[in-house]
């Protein structure tokens, strides 16, 4: 779970499909990316929501360096040429701040499978485990189960272990979970989970003027302060 502290973004979780579907006639140089690796979305047969996202993903994360360059290239340089007659979108300025930052990576291509979240203070999601995301610019938050690993595939430094990460997604598609606080005294809100997907743990934000004494009510359970 993810509470926003500042303006906020992230990418988190897969797009829909038609969006995607959407999104790959927009984007060709992507969209070809894919086929050199074997997906072909106007050819795919598949009406299985998962198996299609398995499939795209897959073809995506596994195209090789020099394909995946070449395509990068070839759209930042469209990008960059046509925001000079045009306002770029939110996702296309994104993908051109990443390579700013990541020169090169595949993973600047992410935002066109994966939703795009901009939060203010106070907004908040939840995602499952095995689900992907990256937090891009802001301060949160974060309040996690018990885990004792990190998969990194892309927008990173360190070390990419693409197929463990193609193996462990859940590859649902949709918005995550945007939770919305609930108040429970002048000066607390609760920010909860799904109660159907985690119940784990939980957030209060207490938040008081200066000088003003703030009963703290008991929590039956372990917490942190």
């Amino acid at each position: 779970m993810v509470i926003a502290l500042t303006d906020f973004e992230a990418i988190c979780g897969f797009r829909s499909i038609s969006s995607i579907r959407e999104l790959l006639g927009i984007y060709p140089e992507f969209s070809h990316l894919l086929k050199l690796s074997g997906f072909d979305a106007a050819k795919e047969t598949s009406t299985n929501e998962q198996t299609l996202l398995w499939n795209l993903f897959n073809a995506y994360m596994r195209s090789k360096e020099a394909d995946s360059q070449f395509q990068l290239d070839l759209m930042l340089e469209r990008l960059n040429e046509e925001s000079k007659s045009r306002k770029l979108s939110d996702i296309e300025s994104l993908m051109l701040r990443l390579n700013e930052q990541f020169p090169g990576d595949n993973g600047v291509f992410c935002p066109i499978i994966m939703n795009y979240l901009k939060m203010k203070p106070g907004d908040s999601f939840f995602i499952c485990a095995n689900e992907p995301h990256a937090y891009i610019s802001g301060d949160c938050a974060e309040c996690m189960a018990l885990s004792d690993n990190v998969v990194r595939a892309g927008l990173t430094p360190k070390f990419k272990d693409v197929d463990t990460l193609c193996n462990m997604l859940t590859y649902q598609a949709g918005t995550p979970s945007f939770l919305t606080p609930i108040r429970i005294d002048p000066y607390t809100v609760v920010y909860r989970p799904p109660g159907d997907k985690c119940s784990e743990f939980e957030v209060e934000h207490i938040k008081a003027l200066l000088g003003i004494e703030v009963p703290l009510v008991p929590i039956p359970t372990a917490s942190l302060l």
